[in-house]
């Protein structure tokens, strides 16, 4: 299974009448579908410097790519 960051549109619901985008870990079948994502969304992290700034390299990745929506999880 292979996983990437993507950007989710998470429409208003009865909870939070606001429509929101995040990014979010995002994992893929053997046919490469997205099947799974995390329930929260992600933050940049990394144990040094320059993990950080790899980790901030896979975010603006993540904002060419097509958006997810959320719900579809």
């Amino acid at each position: 299974m292979t996983w990437n960051h993507r950007v989710l549109y998470h429409a208003p619901t009865d909870k939070n009448p606001d429509e929101w985008f995040a990014i979010h870990e995002v994992y893929y079948d053997e046919n490469g579908k997205p099947t799974m994502c995390t329930k929260e969304p992600v933050e940049p992290f990394g144990e040094s410097l320059d993990e950080l700034k790899e980790d901030m390299q896979w975010f603006l990745a993540a904002l060419d790519k097509p958006v997810l929506n959320f719900e579809d999880f």
